[in-house]
């Protein structure tokens, strides 16, 4: 029997009870009536599992993946075997990778992660206890995940086997092993390429007062002064620059991102075509364009820098421009008729 009560005010003013009965003869359905009733129904077995729960299925179990609050996190560590990986929030709310290597993270993809997991809480589908954790490879073989906060490092989960959509994971006090839709080990990765920034140049494309392109050794420049854009070398005498291909080019520039990390081992990733500088709120940056990775994609790289990026080449075409594409030369003046010679007539 289960017994229903309602809240002060519901329509429904007395207690329900829903009596469930023995199977139906021919089929797997149940026989079940209200308390005080004649009618008799016949409902699926699937609803009746719904009822029949113990008391230690309907206690809250602790979640696997603590909850937490996504600003007050401070770390991210990732470990497999010798493996780590670790990323730390940094002085100015960034995210910085601490190991293997130190450098820039990418802020976009640790958002987006731990979004995905404040909101995770597998506390459901047990599958079994220490007996399970070779079966399941949440033993030695999985991926240990810890996120630490301001207050303290949480306890850490293990992701395991992936099978039909589902991984197995267990937290790392708990023998319980149990299965996440959620997570998989490749929200993971134990390569720090994975988690560099992608970012090749960020900076606000209004405060730029210095745009150039440097190749083979040619090269030509921009400035602006009081609102007004003009040449300094590179372009013919009295040359115009061509304000809105300027524009699109900073514009592209000033937030180029990756599609991923390159290796500086890939035919064409140091070989330098050409180089791009722009002065932004008084500081100079310039990126070095590379080689082409397949049809369409290109290597360029931070000057001073060693990481190796993998942008749009469609991109790059924007921002890589030649002089001509930003000279506005104006149409030199055609010559005065003047009173010479009178016109011969043609001869016959």
């Amino acid at each position: 029997s289960v017994q229903l009560e309602w809240k002060a005010g519901s329509k429904m003013e007395k207690p329900v009870t829903l009596l469930v009965g023995k199977k139906h003869e021919k089929d797997n359905r149940y026989y079940a009536q209200l308390l005080g009733e004649k009618q008799a129904f016949l409902v699926n077995d699937y609803q009746v599992t719904q009822l029949k729960k113990s008391a230690e299925e309907m206690r809250e179990k602790d979640p696997i993946v603590a909850k937490f609050g996504v600003d007050d996190v401070t770390g991210l560590t990732i470990r497999k075997g010798g493996t780590v990986v670790e990323i730390v929030r940094d002085s100015e709310g960034g995210w910085s990778l601490a190991a293997p290597v130190k450098t820039r993270a990418d802020a976009e993809k640790m958002k987006t992660l731990l979004d995905k997991l404040s909101r995770e809480n597998v506390a459901f589908n047990e599958k079994g206890g220490r007996e399970k954790h070779s079966e399941f490879e949440v033993d030695g073989r999985a991926v240990f995940v810890q996120v630490a906060t301001r207050e303290k490092k949480l306890e850490g989960f293990l992701l395991g086997k992936q099978d039909g959509g589902a991984t197995y994971i267990r937290r790392a006090d708990d023998d319980k092993v149990y299965q996440t839709h959620a997570l998989k080990k490749d929200d993971f990765p134990l390569d720090a390429k994975a988690w560099r920034d992608r970012v090749v140049t960020g900076f606000s494309g209004t405060k730029v007062t210095r745009f150039g392109v440097e190749r083979a050794g040619a090269a030509w420049a921009v400035e602006r002064k009081e609102g007004k854009w003009t040449f300094v070398k590179g372009a013919p005498i009295g040359a115009a620059v061509k304000i809105a291909k300027l524009e699109e080019a900073i514009s592209v520039l000033s937030g180029l991102r990756a599609t991923e990390i390159g290796s500086g081992g890939e035919v064409g990733a140091d070989k330098v075509v050409s180089t791009i500088r722009v002065v932004a709120d008084g500081k100079e940056m310039a990126i070095k364009v590379g080689g082409r990775k397949g049809i369409t994609d290109t290597f360029v790289k931070r000057e001073g820098g060693d990481a190796v990026y993998v942008v749009r080449t469609s991109h790059v075409e924007k921002v890589d421009l030649k002089v001509s594409d930003v000279t506005d030369t104006p149409a030199a003046p055609r010559p005065a008729r003047g009173g010479g010679d009178p016109i011969k007539p043609a001869a016959r």
